[in-house]
């Protein structure tokens, strides 16, 4: 089956619940099947920048930067029984990094996020040893 992969991206203008809500609809009409995200909160950006990204995108407009917004977007996706994942693609991560992305994970497990994209292996082991069980 073919699938239709859209990676969301949020500049200044789309951060109210009525343009999240017409952009992720108007993405369901034109055949998107499955959604991905890079989520950089303010815990993460306020220590490390955007430069130094937990998902590999540089700027702000290409990413989540609050909890409620995630929350808003996950909740937007899954009123079309859609999938949305999370992408942690950094070229490399740091023990200091690690207590970040475990609070990271425990608001994706909040708002039911579908799973997490990587290839990092960093991550995968992470992911492995903090008992992560989702796709």
């Amino acid at each position: 089956m073919f699938k239709k992969i859209v990676w969301l991206w949020f500049s200044n203008k789309w951060k109210n619940a009525k343009d999240v809500e017409n952009y992720i609809k108007a993405l369901v009409e034109w055949w998107a099947t499955e959604f991905f995200i890079g989520y950089n909160p303010s815990y993460w950006y306020n220590k490390f920048g955007f430069e130094v990204s937990p998902n590999g995108r540089f700027a702000e407009h290409e990413q989540v930067t609050n909890f409620e917004l995630l929350k808003q977007i996950t909740f937007e996706v899954h009123k079309y029984n859609l999938e949305i994942f999370i992408n942690l693609n950094a070229w490399y991560y740091t023990s200091e990094t690690f207590p970040l992305i475990k609070k990271m994970i425990e608001e994706f497990e909040e708002v039911w996020v579908d799973g997490i994209i990587c290839w990092n292996i960093s991550i995968l082991e992470y992911l492995k040893e903090i008992n992560y069980s989702k796709k």
